[in-house]
């Protein structure tokens, strides 16, 4: 089954999301410019543009994958996100011990 999905995660649903989504782009683009070991911000931002060229081109994202016991949909880029996050996460809690 594939769902398009209009608005945020989660089913969220806000005007302005693509100038939100746009302006987290850059900032997850520029925090790994200035951060490379925290290759997460990479993952975040691969995902996002991912995401964003799907909202431009198909006026949702396609999600096809429905997470378990639930009724809520992702797709391969929700992944991305979610595995870059956890490496910014762990990075910067790693980052904090060595101080």
């Amino acid at each position: 089954m594939k769902i398009v999905n209009q608005g945020a995660s989660f089913g969220l649903n806000f005007g302005g999301i693509e100038w939100i989504q746009m302006v987290l782009l850059i900032v997850c683009g520029w925090a790994w410019w200035k951060e490379k070991s925290a290759w997460g911000w990479l993952l975040i931002f691969i995902g996002g543009v991912l995401n964003y060229s799907e909202r431009l081109f198909w006026g949702g994202v396609r999600d096809y994958w429905q997470i378990p016991g639930t009724k809520l949909y992702n797709n391969l880029n929700d992944y991305l996100i979610v595995v870059g996050a956890g490496q910014v996460i762990w990075y910067l809690l790693w980052k904090a011990r060595q101080k």
